[in-house]
């Protein structure tokens, strides 16, 4: 921004000092009279009060409104319940699974026995019980 000798404002100072200051301008921002005439251009578009109630009353005459409520809720309700049904399936699969899979494991006791030989295959590590004092005082 370049600035001219009349933007420019010199003050001095008791002292003998001199300060430039530069001088901001403003405009005003007030309504004024033809900017609130020309207001209705803004919303000119828009449909008055009265015109949206004579359209509102008649969507009203044409569409039931309690019919209109029922088929939403009735939508809702139907929604609701098939997703419930496709939860109760999934949670039957799952269980008839789990339940073949326990069949199958008691079906074959031989598979069983011989998870249970490898799991005893392991050496046994014996654990001492006593503590070194306990020994101290048998000794005497």
């Amino acid at each position: 921004m370049s600035t001219t000798a009349a933007d420019v404002v010199v003050v001095k100072t008791d002292e003998g000092d001199s300060i430039e200051m530069e001088t901001v301008g403003f405009t005003d921002r007030r309504d004024k009279d033809e900017d609130r005439r020309n207001d209705g251009n803004v919303y000119k578009g828009l449909l008055s009060n009265k015109e949206y109630n004579k359209r509102k009353a008649k969507v009203e005459e044409t569409m039931d409104m309690q019919a209109y409520r029922f088929r939403k809720a009735n939508e809702i309700i139907a929604k609701d319940d098939a997703k419930r049904q496709e939860d109760d399936e999934a949670r039957k699969e799952r269980m008839e699974r789990k339940r073949a899979a326990l069949q199958a494991e008691l079906r074959s006791p031989s598979d069983s026995k011989k998870e249970s030989k490898r799991s005893s295959s392991k050496k046994k590590i014996k654990v001492v019980s006593t503590l070194s004092f306990q020994d101290d005082e048998q000794d005497q």
